[in-house]
């Protein structure tokens, strides 16, 4: 299946590197996104980092922090889920750029460079697609990830240079199309220090509980406007009319034919699901008295 919204070189370079960068992306976004980052705190009266030191965007005397009883939850409550999602996102793009991470994963050469590129590209056309996921009528965010994934495209063409550029075109049917171009060359002169500079502010304000400039600056770039050099509420409609169904994965099936194994496969539709099923369990009775105990094990869980 082709991707929308990208030119052929780079649906290509999706469709061949898209999976290999999601892993590295997801290690890097889960281990050191969500597992680094220390909170200052002041507790009993005494604080959990040294009293001298200054805050790295204002070279000023850190004096916000959290206190007894607070947390990252209570404090950055209905805002936190997207804000720490677009932290880990950043720390995974971040990282990947950095020379020997790709090979950790177990990556080489020249397919190391393309799948920095598709992860960057990736996250572009997750933010744009993204916006299935915000209501016009309530003019919020719907998902955590979706409006992380927009913040961080928000950031990329904030940086400027022409290495991100998203546009309307006309589309091969002659309907309203949208055009993610990103310049390669400028990946990491231009589109890493944004993001690594971006990060050091989402980082600083949550490790010192400064809702306020958190919140003034992740509420800005979330904004969908309607209007502008980009009207994402106008175009929201475009990416509606061009989603695709999402993916079916239909489990393979192996079976014994003159005395050889076979992978039997099936098509990706509900029929193909539906036939994999039936021919994985033929015995219905057989099946019922396997799941019918632990469905009763279970019942008092979700009753």
């Amino acid at each position: 299946m082709n991707n929308t919204f990208v030119n052929e070189t780079d649906n290509q370079l999706l469709k061949k590197h898209k999976g290999p960068s999601f892993e590295v992306q997801v290690g890097l976004h889960e281990l050191l996104g969500h597992g680094s980052g220390k909170l200052f705190f002041k507790e009993g009266g005494k604080l959990n980092y040294p009293e001298d030191l200054k805050d790295p965007l204002t070279g000023e005397k850190i004096s916000c922090y959290y206190q007894d009883g607070e947390s990252y939850d209570s404090v950055f409550t209905t805002m936190g889920s997207s804000y720490e999602e677009c932290r880990a996102e950043c720390v995974g793009l971040h990282l990947c750029l950095v020379p020997g991470v790709t090979e950790i994963f177990g990556f080489s050469g020249a397919e190391c460079e393309d799948i920095k590129y598709v992860n960057w590209v990736s996250m572009v056309h997750a933010g744009v697609k993204g916006l299935e996921m915000f209501s016009p009528t309530a003019m919020e965010w719907k998902q955590a990830h979706s409006q992380a994934r927009f913040v961080i495209m928000q950031v990329m063409l904030e940086a400027g240079e022409g290495f991100l550029k998203v546009e309307k075109v006309e589309g091969e049917d002659g309907k309203p199309d949208l055009l993610i171009s990103m310049d390669r060359s400028k990946l990491e002169t231009v589109g890493a220090p944004a993001i690594a500079k971006f990060l050091h502010k989402l980082q600083v304000y949550k490790a010192t509980a400064d809702i306020k400039k958190a919140r003034e600056m992740y509420d800005g770039y979330s904004a969908v406007l309607g209007e502008g050099e980009y009207p994402w509420l106008a175009w929201r409609d475009i990416v509606i009319s061009r989603k695709k169904p999402r993916n079916i994965l239909v489990q393979a099936n192996t079976r014994l034919a003159d005395e050889k194994l076979e992978l039997v496969q099936y098509e990706a539709t509900p029929k193909g699901m539906v036939t994999s099923w039936r021919e994985r369990f033929p015995d219905m009775a057989e099946l019922n008295s396997v799941m019918d105990p632990v469905n009763a094990h279970e019942s008092k869980v979700w009753a």
